[in-house]
């Protein structure tokens, strides 16, 4: 049946998307529809919250820029028209 509006067709794909992940079976995944594999997963595999709390704060000030430093982003020149700046791939 064709549809006839972008309203029957947007329907149509969240009707489909909630079947996909919530009714149907997977053999690979011992027939359980995907978002009841994906519950059981993470309610048997929860982070260890020390070590992530770890990997954040080893991460995080490598994001910040320093205030000392002037950051320049792609395409971007800085005030002065200096050249120094962030050296990352922003």
């Amino acid at each position: 049946m064709p549809w006839r509006s972008l309203a029957q067709v947007e329907l149509a794909t969240a009707e489909w998307v909630d079947w996909y992940n919530h009714r149907r079976l997977h053999s690979t995944q011992g027939y359980l529809p995907p978002a009841e594999y994906e519950s059981v997963f993470y309610a048997h595999h929860q982070p260890d919250q020390e070590a992530l709390v770890t990997v954040i704060a080893a991460i995080k000030p490598r994001a910040v820029h320093s205030a000392a430093s002037p950051v320049r982003h792609r395409g971007q020149r800085l005030a002065s028209g200096s050249s120094k700046g962030c050296t990352r791939s922003c």
